[in-house]
């Protein structure tokens, strides 16, 4: 489904997509792990754990971790900050990661209190991330060049702000037709 068109400075025109068959960014190697509860969707981690049990393994382990919420109102949105409507929000679970597995990760010896709010800007990202591909926040494009008709693709780009999701500067700057004949131009002027 094409959502926008845009013509490039360098020649191009891209038609802005939704991906409608977007990687499901649980199946790729994250840092955390998602542990949620609802009763109507099926999200975040596979998990054993119950809600004592969740709370017993945060108590005893003390991981790094974020709490999770969740807005279902036509749909299941979540993020790491409450949402404001106390009727169709609460708190969906946690994302977490164990001390030991981001020690190995970063080779780091200590963990100080600035390297725990870097690891907890990662679980908030991969939050976000995942937020983009339950709200289908997810696009590709087709772009073709304008004077010799070539065309290419590219799809999974996560953010509900395709401008600023690093779509565009993917798209890539002139044709090679444009700089062969750039190039032959130059090569008739020596």
């Amino acid at each position: 489904m094409i959502i926008e068109t845009v013509q490039t400075k360098e020649g191009k025109t891209v038609q802005i997509h939704i991906d409608e068959y977007p990687d499901n960014p649980r199946e790729w190697d994250n840092l955390g792990t998602m542990v949620f509860f609802h009763r109507r969707y099926n999200v975040g981690d596979d998990h054993n754990f119950s809600i004592e049990d969740l709370n017993d393994f945060i108590a005893e382990e003390d991981p790094i971790f974020l709490y999770v919420h969740g807005y279902d109102h036509g749909g299941l949105s979540i993020s790491t900050n409450q949402f404001a409507d106390p009727w169709d929000s609460g708190t969906l679970g946690v994302i977490y990661v164990s001390k030991e597995k981001v020690k190995k990760e970063f080779s780091w010896k200590y963990l100080t209190a600035p390297r725990i709010e870097k690891i907890k800007s990662y679980l908030n990202n991969e939050v976000e991330i995942y937020n983009d591909y339950i709200q289908g926040n997810v696009y590709g494009y087709v772009s073709t060049c304008n004077y010799c008709g070539a065309e290419d693709s590219c799809w999974g780009f996560y953010g509900d702000d395709w401008k600023e999701n690093g779509m565009l500067e993917y798209v890539g700057g002139y044709c090679q037709c444009v700089e062969r004949q750039y190039n032959q131009l130059v090569a008739i002027k020596e």
